[in-house]
């Protein structure tokens, strides 16, 4: 009776540390990803200037790099990496909407890209998520000319 008793116990404790285990891991990975996302959803729909795009384009290019994410042959990260981050900007040049990627105005020199756009107005219009509930995708839209 009482080797059964130890038994139970010893059988409950490994099952309490185990289940203590994943429960601190899946909070110790669920606060990396919340900060992780809050430096960019704090940007979803609110307007800010081009000034501040580069900087989250910079953020995500130092993301991309630390997470190692490929390229492919024209030096753009791959899209359907699970850690990737991609921001694509829409302006409305002349009236005409064109979508950029943040490659494009990386690999041309955020100097051109601040030099045309720092006063201009954009706004995050859309994020999109990973499996893991990453950021790995943001749209900005200009707003004013």
């Amino acid at each position: 009776m009482k080797r059964t008793i130890i038994i139970i116990a010893i059988s409950l404790l490994i099952f309490g540390i185990a289940f203590f285990s994943k429960y601190f891991e899946y909070r110790q990975k669920y606060s990396e990803i919340k900060k992780f996302n809050i430096k960019y959803e704090k940007y979803l729909d609110k307007e800010i200037l081009g000034t501040d795009i580069t900087t989250i384009i910079n953020h995500a290019v130092d993301d991309n790099e630390k997470s190692f994410v490929k390229k492919d042959e024209n030096g753009k990260y791959i899209k359907n990496d699970e850690n990737s981050i991609n921001i694509e900007i829409e302006t409305k040049d002349l009236g005409e909407p064109r979508i950029y990627d943040m490659e494009t105005l990386y690999n041309a020199g955020m100097n051109d890209f601040v030099r045309y756009y720092r006063q201009i107005e954009f706004k995050c219009k859309k994020i999109e998520y990973n499996s893991q509930r990453k950021v790995k995708y943001m749209l900005f839209e200009q707003i004013t000319q």
